[in-house]
């Protein structure tokens, strides 16, 4: 009998630490999904940002932004919109390091809700930088979400982080 019980302990004991080692190799392969995609997330990030600001091209926008967001008046205005900020920033010259987080599932990323559809499982993300422009200082933000095979734009935002402005 007591062996018996001994055989027993020792199928629990390895069924725990078999079960135990399948979670741990699941939760190491969810860790390195995330850094995939916290690094896919990254490079996206500082292409779009040096491809937007750096000439200030709508197309730039446009063909990175999520089709949620693109409509005629977003097609008509980007090109004012941008000859303004080109004019009043001028031209991207120095990205800073990127901060920012991307979170799986149609999250809430302060301040910003992304809401996915059923059954389309998405990751979504905020990333901004400092940057230098001709005329001065500034913070970019943008707000993106992946689906499938690629990442996309839901928005871009330009805060001033200093005096900026052409010289008169």
């Amino acid at each position: 009998m007591k062996k018996l019980l001994h055989i027993r302990g020792v199928v629990v004991v390895l069924a725990a630490l078999t079960a135990g080692a399948i979670g741990a190799g699941m939760l190491f392969r969810h860790h390195e999904q995330h850094a995939e995609r916290d690094a896919e997330a990254r490079a996206f990030a500082t292409e779009s940002m040096w491809a937007i600001a750096g000439k200030w091209d709508p197309n730039a926008m446009l063909t990175r932004a999520d089709p949620a967001i693109v409509n005629t008046y977003l097609r008509e205005q980007l090109p004012n919109a941008y000859a303004r900020l080109a004019v009043r920033y001028g031209t991207l010259q120095q990205l800073g390091p990127l901060t920012g987080q991307t979170d799986a599932g149609g999250a809430t990323i302060s301040p910003y809700t992304v809401h996915s559809m059923p059954g389309e499982p998405e990751s979504v993300g905020t990333w901004s930088a400092d940057a230098r422009f001709t005329h001065g200082p500034a913070r970019i933000e943008l707000v993106m979400r992946r689906h499938g095979d690629g990442w996309k734009l839901l928005g871009f935002r330009l805060e001033p982080a200093g005096p900026v402005g052409a010289a008169s």
